[in-house]
C-alpha cells in the first residue's frame, strides 16, 4: 500500500511538472509565425486570390490568397470543400521587425542573438538557421533566419504539406 502512495505521488509530481512546463522553443516559433499571419499588416495590404485545383476533389476549386504589405508576405490555402472554407498557412515571410516578433529573432538581429533566443537549429549554414516547428507527421514545418553581413535579414516560415 504505501509503495501505490509513493507511486501515486510520483506520478502526480510528474504531471503537475507537465503542466506547469515552458513550451519549447518549436512551440514559440510556430506560434510567433501564427500570430504574426493572424495580423499581418499595420498598413495597406495587396491581397491576390487565384483558384487552384482542389489536389483530392477535381471538381472543387480551392484559392491561394497572398498578401502583400510592407516587407511582409503570407499565402494562405483556402479550402472550399469545407463550410465555412477552411484557411490554411502555407508561408510567411518577412524582412523588417514586426510587433509580434521579439527583438531577439527580428531583421537586425544578430546571429548570436537569434541562437541565445532559440538555442541550437536542425541545420545550419553560414547566412542561415533552419529550425523544426513540429516533431512528427509528414509535414516538415520550418522557420528559417537568413543573415547578411552578419545581420539577420529575413524570417520565413514554411507550413506547407508538399
Amino acid at each position: 500500500m504505501r509503495a501505490l502512495f509513493g507511486l501515486s505521488i510520483l506520478l502526480f509530481s510528474i504531471a503537475a511538472q507537465s503542466a506547469n512546463a515552458q513550451p519549447t522553443i518549436q512551440h514559440t516559433l510556430y506560434r510567433l509565425g501564427v500570430e504574426i499571419a493572424a495580423n499581418p499588416c499595420d498598413t495597406q495590404a495587396r491581397k491576390t486570390v487565384k483558384q487552384v485545383q482542389n489536389q483530392f476533389e477535381e471538381k472543387i476549386l480551392d484559392e491561394r490568397v497572398t498578401i502583400r504589405c510592407k516587407n511582409l508576405a503570407l499565402v494562405k490555402y483556402r479550402a472550399k470543400s469545407h463550410i465555412p472554407p477552411h484557411e490554411i498557412l502555407e508561408s510567411l515571410s518577412l524582412n523588417a521587425p514586426h510587433a509580434k516578433l521579439p527583438k531577439e529573432v527580428a531583421p537586425g538581429a544578430t546571429r548570436g542573438e537569434v541562437l541565445a533566443f532559440a538555442g541550437n537549429p536542425l541545420e545550419s549554414t553560414p547566412d542561415t538557421l533552419q529550425y523544426l516547428l513540429n516533431d512528427e507527421g509528414p509535414d516538415q514545418q520550418t522557420v528559417v533566419f537568413k543573415f547578411t553581413r552578419g545581420r539577420l535579414a529575413s524570417v520565413a516560415w514554411s507550413w506547407s504539406s508538399h
